[in-house]
């Protein structure tokens, strides 16, 4: 029998960490930002047996077409309502995403540069510790996103335009049922960038185009069809849908047009100038090998391979948009990292420092057994038995000292991946200390979540109403995990009403509420939404006419 090679036992073990790195303590925290949106949005569908109009306490919700939430329910449906079950799409959809790479790049590179770019994506700080564990929309779009670029690159290499069209046009549906017209300029810029650079722009008007666009306008039409039978505020629905899609730019979008008015000019200057800073420090560690791009035989290296042709030029038509929006988050991007992981990595091999940067590479990892017991000293540790602490500390040292002994073994030769597990292996540790301390009743989330079922418990079996005219922000906002929580364990909707009117009826109020009606308070809690205090006071009241 064949030894295993090296190489095959680092990408055994990457893969045995892998799974405990993301599920290890996945729905132990609380929700926290859009997690609760997702999570009330659903629960609403599911209780009101309504999936085709989403709403938040009652009341339409624009912002974002239903697709997502749909998953969402299933998965409810599936496994129960949880944190657990509100992030497993988003797990679910990184491993999908990264299987893509891999296949995708292994078919045309090769494997160990394919396995490199998957575990990079997962891997990359930003996803790994803040992403990868909440239940946001962004990967699973990005993943879709990606598989129609996989669609455009395959297909068009084999001159298969219907396969092109209808499989890019697909995912393009799935896209925009997901997260509305940002899905509609990756495929504009995406199709027309690549069919001009190939010199076949007359393809862009190839019969199976003009199907797919009718395919497309055929679906999303036929739920809107169905969904303008129940609301048929199309005005609000609309302009709802572009303002999502560009309140990111600073150029259409008027309210973050005012965080730049002063100095409106240089502020964008330097926006634009510190936009290639931003994507290196959200694609650490693999954006510190950018130093590897400066060379003069840039563009030769590039034409050497069409995959790197079509990842530097659909990497740089749709990077381009963001780069003129100075409100861009880094999870907007994420379905364009593995474009810039395949650059990266691949300059990174033919880099005349790249001895020197696997030898610091080395010598990080000689003292990282070291730096395993760190967190004995770090004071909000001390919720966790010292004992256990230095048996955690233990483990993951003895890891390290593995990790050691195997690059020797290999005489040096995978930095990359003593990289990847490393980076897992942290993940692991930050899964037994640092999720477990955000458990604590001092955090916001946590405290949301505790008055939030306290408040499901007293309104069980009651209507209970959130007295306001709408669910933006406003003086009388009710953020959504307190929402989400009540909802989900009273077993019914939070509905909204402009006034208390009948006195078998409960209430939550806010302080000026309560002071122009007679009401009797029975529970009073907080919305951590308001801590600015820009919109009024955190107190909420759940009260009734007296």
């Amino acid at each position: 029998m064949q030894r295993i090679n090296h190489y095959k036992r680092f990408q055994l073990f990457a893969i045995i960490v892998l799974p405990f790195a993301l599920f290890w303590n996945l729905g132990i925290t609380a929700v926290h930002a859009d997690e609760a949106t997702r999570g009330l949005v659903s629960l609403e569908m599911i209780f009101s047996k309504n999936y085709l109009c989403p709403t938040i306490n009652g009341m339409y919700y624009y912002n974002k077409p239903p697709l997502y939430n749909w998953i969402l329910a299933a998965f409810i449906h599936a496994f129960g309502f949880s944190e657990f079950t509100l992030r497993l799409p988003t797990v679910l959809s990184l491993l999908g995403f990264a299987s893509t790479v891999y296949l995708f790049v292994k078919r045309h590179l090769n494997e160990k540069h394919a396995f490199y770019a998957a575990m990079g994506l997962i891997c990359c700080v930003r996803i790994l510790f803040y992403d990868s564990f909440h239940g946001l929309i962004d990967v699973s779009f990005s993943w879709f996103t990606f598989l129609s670029f996989v669609c455009l690159y395959q297909a068009f290499e084999k001159q298969k335009y219907w396969a092109l069209y209808l499989g890019t046009y697909f995912f393009m549906t799935l896209c925009f049922l997901m997260k509305g017209l940002p899905s509609l300029v990756f495929q504009a810029f995406s199709l027309l960038a690549y069919f001009l650079y190939q010199k076949k722009g007359r393809k862009l008007f190839h019969i199976a185009h003009f199907v797919s666009i009718a395919l497309f306008a055929l679906i999303v039409g036929t739920y809107y069809f169905f969904y303008f039978q129940q609301n048929n505020d199309f005005y609000t629905y609309f302009s709802t849908l572009f303002s999502e899609s560009s309140k990111r730019t600073v150029f259409l979008e008027r309210e973050n047009l005012g965080r730049f008015i002063q100095n409106r000019f240089w502020n964008s200057v330097i926006y634009f100038l510190s936009f290639p800073f931003f994507l290196i420090s959200i694609m650490l560690p693999w954006g510190l090998l950018a130093y590897s791009l400066i060379r003069k035989d840039f563009f030769r290296v590039i034409r050497s391979h069409p995959l790197l042709v079509f990842s530097v030029l659909l990497f740089m038509v749709n990077i381009s948009v963001y780069w003129l929006s100075p409100a861009t988050q880094a999870r907007y991007l994420f379905m364009l990292f593995p474009f810039a992981l395949l650059i990266l990595l691949h300059f990174y091999e033919l880099s005349r420092f790249k001895s020197l940067v696997d030898k610091m590479i080395t010598w990080l990892l000689y003292v990282l057994p070291i730096f395993c017991f760190a967190p004995l000293f770090v004071p909000k540790l001390d919720f966790i038995d010292r004992l256990d602490l230095w048996l955690m500390s233990s483990v993951f040292s003895a890891l390290s000292l593995l990790l050691v002994y195997m690059q020797h073994k290999s005489q040096y030769k995978y930095p990359m991946m003593a990289v990847i597990i490393f980076f897992l292996c942290a993940r692991c540790f930050f899964n037994l200390t640092a999720l477990p301390e955000r458990l604590h009743v001092n955090y916001e989330s946590v405290v949301t979540r505790i008055q939030a079922q306290k408040l499901g418990e007293l309104t069980k079996g009651k209507k209970v109403y959130r007295i306001g005219t709408t669910i933006g922000k406003s003086p009388n906002y009710l953020n959504h995990d307190v929402s989400m929580y009540a909802s989900w364990e009273r077993q019914g909707i939070i509905f909204m009403k402009a006034k208390a009117d009948n006195s078998n009826d409960l209430y939550i109020l806010t302080s000026q509420q309560l002071r122009d009606n007679s009401f009797e308070i029975l529970y009073e809690f907080e919305t951590r939404f308001l801590r600015e205090k820009k919109h009024g006071e955190n107190k909420r009241f759940l009260a009734r006419l007296k």
